[in-house]
């Protein structure tokens, strides 16, 4: 039996997709229906963009849930390198600054480009979306918050996450809360939001809040999903 693909609707915005490979091994994921429709749309429009460089299958979709799915697998055949781009959801999380922590901050849509090679993550790209299914033409803004710029690169101070080896591909879904969850300074904060608000100001009025998308600012480096796709080398 060749690998077979089960994709089953429920009534929350998200689908069941269950993976049997051809041993009868099955792997469930959860993503969400705009989620799946990107991935279906990439995967049947391989001739609107340079096949060369991007590389979607429904196979690629690692696991997820109602907070992380998975949008797009960029293969780098020169350096055997794989770049995942996970979608993170609007679900609040708490933040440090400082010696400060801020709990339940509201987040955006947000973008994390995770390189792997040999099993390890050797770098990290973030940008955010606002609601609807990720296209090639849909806007890429700023990252709000502090400690990443506007090339989308990300400060992590004294942190790496090369030391986090991947024997599980799986496990990548884990970066994103490892990246929130390092302690913020105020590297990358100017200018990553329309606010006048200070850093340490915006987390405190986004404790406890919903996410405002007015104040995102569309990124000049990458102002589409294709530039930002296009960076990822």
């Amino acid at each position: 039996m060749s690998e077979r693909t089960i994709i089953e609707l429920n009534d929350n915005n998200f689908c069941k997709v269950t993976i049997e490979n051809e041993n009868g091994v099955k792997t469930n994921k959860n993503i969400s229906f705009e989620t799946l429709l990107s991935l279906l749309n990439c995967s049947t429009t391989e001739d609107s963009f340079d096949s060369s460089l991007v590389n979607v299958q429904i196979s690629d979709i690692l696991p997820g849930d109602h907070m992380i799915s998975t949008i797009q697998v960029k293969e780098i055949f020169s350096s055997k390198s794989k770049w995942y781009v996970l979608l993170r959801e609007q679900v609040p999380v708490d933040m440090k600054l400082a010696n400060k922590i801020y709990k339940k901050v509201a987040m955006p849509r947000t973008l994390y480009a995770i390189k792997v090679c040999n099993n390890k993550c050797v770098s990290l790209r973030i940008g955010c979306v606002q609601n609807g299914p990720i296209t090639m033409d849909m806007p890429i803004y700023k990252y709000p918050y502090s400690n990443v710029f506007d090339t989308k690169s990300v400060c992590l101070g004294g942190n790496t996450l090369s030391d986090f080896e991947l024997k599980d591909l799986s496990n990548i879904v884990m970066i994103p809360e490892m990246f929130l969850s390092m302690t913020n300074n105020n590297d990358g904060y100017i200018g990553s939001n329309s606010t006048a608000f200070s850093y340490k100001e915006l987390l405190e009025l986004m404790e406890g809040s919903s996410f405002d998308n007015d104040i995102l600012v569309q990124s000049y480096n990458t102002p589409t999903y294709k530039n930002f796709l296009d960076k990822l080398r």
